[in-house]
């Protein structure tokens, strides 16, 4: 449950940060925008990641509730 919530909180600070750089990019030459592109880049790959890692746990926690 504690990865849980830090996978949100992670979510959370990327989506921001993400909103943020595309709030403030110029229109004309966001497709140049270097840091923007990159940005984008990895918030795919970690959200992707987080979400392998969170059906992960969800399959863990039922194992466990299982057992007990």
């Amino acid at each position: 449950m504690k990865k849980q919530n830090e996978f949100k909180v992670v979510l959370d600070e990327l989506e921001s940060s993400l909103l943020k750089q595309l709030s403030e990019a110029d229109p004309a030459t966001i497709l140049d925008n270097k840091e923007l592109i990159d940005n984008l880049e990895k918030t795919k790959a970690t959200s992707i990641s987080i979400q392998e890692q969170s059906e992960i746990a969800k399959i863990t926690e039922i194992d466990i509730n299982a057992q007990r």
